[in-house]
């Protein structure tokens, strides 16, 4: 059977129809690793949970690690990057010189491969926010930093304007900015969300 056209209602203003795709049309892709089996790399990950249970602990340990390339545990016989990585921190709650940064030296972390990202700047000098759908602002930042791991911390902070979190209809493109930006920067994304 052929597709089925559906009559517009008034608010439309042109025709769709439906597109599928049959599962034997698509050739499956390897997913490689930055942390097997926690961070895969062009893809979205969230690590969730009450304040003040230790998200940013983990998140900069995370950091630390992808920064010496070595890795708390791994899965035998599965691909985890062993090689030293940048990573871009995106942080809003906690202050980086009196906080973070403390951590991050703690954690025994190669400071030299974490960068903070600190916002955009216009032709006045101002510094405003990176909200998390301006995907060239983020691939920039990625470009610079040279990041393979990015993490947004919390990412409630970096929502865009009127973005409702009970509302999935101004979500859900923001979710997708951030799945085109890994992707196309070949990064790991982790959000961190209460």
């Amino acid at each position: 059977p052929g597709p089925i056209e559906v009559a517009p209602t008034k608010a439309e203003k042109e025709v769709f129809t439906v597109s599928i795709t049959l599962a034997s049309d698509i050739v499956p892709e390897d997913i490689s690793w930055l942390w097997y089996p926690y961070l895969p790399l062009g893809k979205l990950c969230m690590l969730s949970g009450d304040p003040g249970l230790g998200k940013t602990w983990i998140a900069l340990a995370i950091a630390a690690a992808h920064s010496r390339g070595t890795w708390p545990f791994s899965a035998l016989g599965h691909e985890t990057a062993s090689t030293t990585g940048a990573t871009l921190f995106c942080a809003s709650e906690d202050g980086v010189a009196d906080t973070i940064v403390p951590r991050l030296i703690s954690l025994g972390a190669d400071r030299d491969r974490i960068s903070f990202l600190n916002g955009k700047v216009d032709s006045k000098g101002d510094l405003s926010k990176i909200a998390m759908n301006e995907e060239n602002y983020l691939l920039d930042a990625i470009g610079q930093s040279g990041a393979k791991l990015i993490i947004f911390d919390p990412f409630q902070r970096f929502l865009p304007p009127r973005t409702k979190m009970n509302e999935m209809e101004t979500v859900s493109p923001v979710i997708q900015a951030l799945v085109n930006v890994a992707e196309k920067a070949h990064c790991a994304i982790l959000i961190l969300g209460h």
